[in-house]
């Protein structure tokens, strides 16, 4: 499955299920950001863990209002009740690999 997600503003990222369903304990996904975009001013935060692995681009996270500059090849752990968002500001779309529990998707 393939759920867009808007923001406030042009704001616009993609999330590709790769789970075959959300009736585990925990999901997997794989999250599109195009080129200079992100999810800006919209934070997300949830019950477990979340651990992301940046598989192409340049990423920044903001995990309770620090900045983790990410590279292809890093990966992050997100506490259960942070709250994060993903900016992109480079010239080519990001791919983050991330893996949730519970699942929220």
């Amino acid at each position: 499955d393939v759920a867009p997600s808007r923001g406030l503003g042009d704001v616009y990222k993609r999330q590709e299920l790769l789970t075959a369903n959300v009736s585990g304990s925990i999901e997997f996904c794989m999250m599109h950001i195009p080129a200079k975009n992100g999810s800006h001013n919209v934070e997300s935060i949830h019950k477990g863990e979340e651990v992301a692995y940046v598989a192409q681009g340049k990423i920044t996270v903001y995990i309770n209002g620090a900045a983790y500059e990410l590279e292809t090849g890093d990966s992050v752990l997100i506490p259960p009740g942070s709250v994060h968002r993903w900016q992109n500001s480079a010239d080519e779309e990001a791919q983050v690999l991330f893996a949730v529990t519970p699942p929220s998707f």
